[in-house]
């Protein structure tokens, strides 16, 4: 049976696909995680140990958050310029 290739302009397009599925399963990941934490922090005395260390990991995640901005723009630009580049036939070895 012969077996199908991809050319390099399907391989690029699959890695940026790739790469936006990555970034919002992850940013849903982190939600979950954010509300689950904080629920059951909140079942927690105030002051004890056990709070503490829900607040930090919640202040944890907020922290890591902040870098999802950048992430978003970074797969938004090389989305772009895959376009772009593939349209001018200068992405994946020449004009076909």
């Amino acid at each position: 049976m012969a077996h199908k290739t991809m050319d390099k302009k399907g391989q690029g397009f699959n890695l940026l696909m790739g790469g936006i599925v990555s970034f919002v399963v992850i940013g849903v990941m982190i939600v979950v995680g954010i509300n689950i934490n904080s629920t059951l922090g909140a079942n927690y005395a105030v002051n004890t140990a056990e709070r503490n260390a829900s607040n930090a990991v919640t202040a944890a995640f907020g922290t890591f958050t902040q870098y999802f901005t950048i992430l978003a723009l970074v797969i938004i630009a090389a989305v772009i310029l895959y376009f772009l580049l593939r349209n001018l036939g200068s992405f994946g070895g020449g004009m076909s």
